[in-house]
């Protein structure tokens, strides 16, 4: 049954713009055409076609992600999660159109379609789009039959969509359908600016789109009106003109008095309140809401708002929301962003692309500083499988267009991002990445002059001025270890962004008793220890990118990779090298949460730095273990002393090292590093296969090494000390033999003037050792001049000691100033706690019991009030306790969902990243004691909704949650 015509064509607006009481404009209720859709995967170009039966079709609402229901395919591809997303899928939706609205403009606007969207009204083509990530509006008018039925297709196809994350497939975000006067305000057409800002006043700058499809002049008069954060008027003035047809824009300036500032501890918001009228008669009306604010971007002393430093916490996150998939729900991503705003977050990348609009709607909400990036490459992943120059030429104008009117509003947006590791431009290519660059920068600043923007990089070399590459973007955004270090001496004057940190691993309730020797010791496999001491090879553990953040307060602070694990891209379990790791997994490794939302250790560990207004004391692991077992222990706490118990016993008090003092008697350890050239391998698809960066040269671990990108000779690697040091002998550790290169070392006191240093010389196959008379120096260089065999360049691990004694370079002693650790605790069943201290006074305390045999199902949900609009989320956490209500950390029990009432089951994950049941059967395992549900409102449907869960053994729980009907 179609809606009632009164209830669908009201006139929409910004649906998160706040209720102002009187208002009838602003109180439009949420659009039904998102509800009762027909829906066929497939090649079904007939469907275009009103008279086309489609009663045999699977109904379905919006948002939705086709493929996330799977199955997963065992030997599908890993990096895009297993999944069937690439295909064909139409869509379809019969309404009809009162006759009453006939000389009405009918406008749709789409928030995302994986991918390609081609839309049709009564068989007419009436729009398309490529970018699968992006927003865009159409207008239908001319195929519209207003006074009967119409029939809206949507055909989407990911088949050219190029990805090496799960993208998702289908309509996936939020359709808007408008009914609007010939004279109204377009599509994202109030533009609203804060030019200056004191504590006594701000001028606020509101531009105001007027579009005339009435066929003739029309003389209009506009109202701009502010509301304050309390919705009191403040501000108000009014303007006419004769408007052409076409559109013209009529510029406002009004003064806020005393402004309370958006911050990321207060984040007031105001409005904008905009009424259009032609002859007296109100014919559209517009709230806009904004903040007021200052930002810079500064060099040398990071990030400025309302005129302080902020240090900014952030974490990327992808846009799947677990077992939703691609589909978004604001719920969702609110839940995400409140979880992480309890680990101490501030700051958030959208990565790599546009996310849905309601994102920055809710980090303006919560106080969220957003780097908004718009794409990973210009190329295939923008959705057109050609070069960045002609992407550039023909293709990024109308993305950048969209994405910035869409969300140049909002104060949550400080900067815009162009670009991610995009290879074939940060390797200039073509020779001309300078221009392209410049002529993107160009587009975001037509658009919107008020935001800097920056392009990010992970290869140092990349920001070398004679390649120009960063000329024209206002700031450098660097991923991992210290690759701003070349960017800083080239741009001193540009800000540096250290977009991407850590992609450090865990899984979360998994513990192996043998802690790794090196941040790439994976251990057996699959799954990753949870004590989060594996990183990537590119990449480092946490402590090290807070070191450098301490270390280099000029960097606007860092951005985690990343807050959730996610689907697709499960480095380590790629399926590739160890033969234990060719089952592969479907999701990530990454996440410092799981994909059901479920905090792994590192969450501790990143709360106990960030946040500052809570304490933070977490004793990990579980404590089931075997007799004669020796356990690793870990406290997580912001406090800096912890005393460990078993069973009442202490086991000592330990303190954290200051790191100041924990120095590596190899003087070059983690130092900053650079070379002539480094070389970077790629898969097909332009992705990193292997990154042999100058820096892996001194990460502590042999696995990895710098190599140089030719064979081309002479080659230099450049070691900084950070002071000058005394040292009398110096280890280079070769990717062959070291009697097969011949080399020269050099020292400097400033990195300028250089001396050659002679030594004695030792070969042990792939070691050099040189002996020296005492020397001091900051800054050493190899310089390769040739090599036997045609070898290339490559230093595993170069060294830098004091005396002839050698020491294993120890990459977690970083650890002992950020956690407490206890490596070698006997186990006995019972009770483990651990009271933490700061300063001597105690702050808290944590404790883990032995559980003994599962007894019951404990179901938690996020909210127990919820709004039955058809888009509300429930999440119920269900966890299986013993009878005395300890987790038992290692239940798998395979569980079955109920669901009755006003919701609809929409799946459940329990972050097992190998794991391939699917996540919206009605079925499905515990992982170490927990997993997570999700039930969605029925539209229109109010009252309780009831969940029950049982295991295989016939325990069982349920909970209760009430859907209440939307405000009018």
């Amino acid at each position: 049954m179609s809606p009632s015509p009164g209830k669908l064509f009201c006139l929409l607006l910004a649906l998160a713009s706040p209720v102002i009481a009187g208002d009838q404009a602003a109180q439009a209720k949420v659009d039904p055409i998102n509800f009762d859709w027909r829906f066929a995967k497939g090649d079904h170009a007939s469907a275009k076609n009103p008279s086309f039966d489609d009663t045999s079709w699977s109904r379905v609402d919006l948002p939705h992600d086709w493929a996330i229901s799977g199955p997963f395919d065992p030997k599908g591809h890993a990096d895009t999660a297993k999944l069937p997303w690439l295909g064909e899928g139409w869509y379809r939706k019969h309404f009809t159109l009162p006759a009453e609205a006939a000389g009405k403009r009918l406008q749709f606007v789409f928030d995302g379609v994986m991918a390609s969207p081609k839309i049709y009204l009564n068989g007419k083509e009436v729009g398309s789009w490529t970018y699968g990530y992006n927003s865009f509006s159409i207008d239908a008018t001319e195929a519209a039959k207003f006074g009967g039925e119409n029939v809206l297709a949507v055909h989407a196809d990911t088949r050219m969509h190029q990805s090496r994350w799960y993208p998702g497939a289908g309509i996936y975000r939020k359709v808007t359908m408008r009914l609007a006067d010939p004279v109204h305000i377009p599509v994202w057409g109030v533009y609203v600016t804060t030019p200056s800002v004191s504590d006594a006043e701000a001028s606020v700058r509101v531009e105001v789109e007027i579009a005339n499809q009435s066929g003739g002049s029309q003389p209009v008069d506009v109202v701009a009106e502010i509301l304050n954060p309390d919705g009191k008027l403040v501000a108000t003035q009014s303007k006419s003109l004769t408007a052409e047809v076409g559109t013209a824009s009529l510029p406002f300036e009004l003064k806020v008095a005393k402004p309370q500032r958006w911050d990321v501890d207060h984040p007031h918001l105001y409005v904008t309140r905009t009424r259009v009228s032609v002859g007296g008669r109100e014919v559209d009306a517009k709230n806009t809401t904004f903040g007021i604010r200052t930002i810079q971007w500064t060099a040398n002393d990071g990030f400025q708002l309302n005129g302080r430093r902020v240090d900014l916490k952030g974490v990327c996150e992808h846009h799947t929301h677990g077992m939703l998939g691609a589909a978004f729900f604001p719920r969702a991503m609110e839940r995400k962003l409140e979880i992480l705003k309890d680990m101490g977050i501030n700051a958030l990348r959208t990565s790599h692309n546009a996310e849905a609009p309601e994102v920055l709607e809710i980090c303006d909400r919560l106080g969220i500083v957003v780097i908004n990036e718009l794409f990973d490459k210009w190329d295939g992943t923008a959705g057109v499988r050609v070069k960045p120059a002609e992407y550039v030429e023909h293709h990024a104008e109308r993305e950048v267009r969209n994405f910035v009117r869409r969300d140049r509003n909002h104060p949550s947006a400080a900067i815009w991002s162009i670009s991610n590791e995009d290879w074939a431009v940060l390797a200039n290519s073509d020779g001309k990445s300078s221009q392209h660059v410049a002529r993107v920068v160009d587009f975001f600043r037509k658009y919107d002059p008020t935001r800097p923007t920056v392009m990010v990089s992970p290869l140092p070399d990349s920001a070398n001025r004679d390649k120009h590459i960063f000329d024209a973007v206002d700031a450098g955004g660097w991923n991992y270890g210290r690759t701003y270090s070349n960017f800083r001496k080239n741009y001193p004057d540009k800000p540096i962004l250290y977009t991407e940190t850590a992609s450090a691993f865990g899984t979360r309730g998994y513990y192996a008793l043998k802690t790794p020797a090196s941040k790439t010791d994976y251990g057996p496999g699959p799954y990753q220890n949870n004590f989060g001491l594996t990183a990537a090879p590119w990449s480092d553990i946490p402590e090290y990118e807070f070191e450098r953040m301490r270390k280099d307060p000029f960097v606007c602070g860092l951005f985690a990779w990343t807050g959730f694990d996610y689907l697709g891209e499960p480095t380590p379990a790629r399926g590739q090298g160890a033969p234990e790791l060719t089952a592969s997994a479907h999701t990530s490794f990454f996440g410092i949460i799981d994909l059901a939302g479920l905090p792994k250790d590192a969450f501790y560990l990143y709360r106990s730095q960030w946040r500052k207004d809570a304490h933070t004391v977490h004793l990990s692991p579980h404590w089931n273990w075997s007799a004669g077992d020796r356990v690793p222990v870990i406290v997580y706490t912001d406090g800096d002393e912890a005393e460990l118990f078993l069973n009442g016993r202490s086991l000592g008090r330990k303190a954290k090292l200051d790191p100041d003092k924990i120095e590596s008697a190899n003087f070059a350890f983690g130092r900053n590093v650079q070379a002539t050239s480094s070389e970077t391998i790629r898969d097909q698809g332009g992705n990193v296969f292997a990154d042999r960066s100058a820096d892996k040269a001194v990460d502590g671990n042999p696995e990895t090494r710098w190599c140089a990108a030719s064979g081309g000779f002479p080659q230099e690697f450049q070691v900084d000390l950070e002071r000058e040091r005394a040292f009398s002998r110096i280890t280079i550790h070769w990717e062959n033999n070291g009697s097969d290169y011949q080399f020269e070392l050099l020292a400097s006191p400033d990195g300028t003037t250089w001396k050659t240093l002679s030594g004695q010389l030792a070969h042990a196959e792939s070691l050099t050792t040189i002996t020296l008379p005492a020397t001091q120096a900051r800054h050493l260089k190899v310089r390769v001049t040739g090599s036997n065999q045609g070898r290339w360049a490559s230093i595993r691990e170069f060294g830098v000691y004091e005396s002839d004694v050698r020491a294993q370079d120890p990459y977690f002693d970083i650890v002992d100033a950020y956690r407490l650790r206890f490596l070698d605790v006997p186990y006995e069943p019972g009770e483990l706690k651990t009271v933490a201290y700061q300063k001597g006074k105690k702050i808290g305390e944590s404790v883990v019991h032995t559980a003994a045999e599962p007894a019951a199902l404990e179901l938690k949900a996020d909210r127990t009030q919820l709004t039955a609009d058809g888009m509300d989320l429930c999440y119920v956490t269900v966890r299986m306790l013993d009878a005395k209500g300890n987790l038992c950390p290692l239940a798998m029990n395979n569980l079955r969902f109920e669901t009755q009432g006003a919701a609809l089951f929409m799946g459940v994950a329990n972050g097992d990243q190998m794991g391939l049941d699917p996540l919206t059967d009605e079925t499905h395992p515990l992982f170490y004691g927990q997993a997570v549900a999700v039930l969605r409102s029925k539209p229109g449907a109010s009252g309780p909704a009831v969940l029950t869960v049982t295991d295989d053994n016939g325990i069982s729980d349920k909970i209760s949650v009430n859907f209440e009907s939307p405000r009018p």
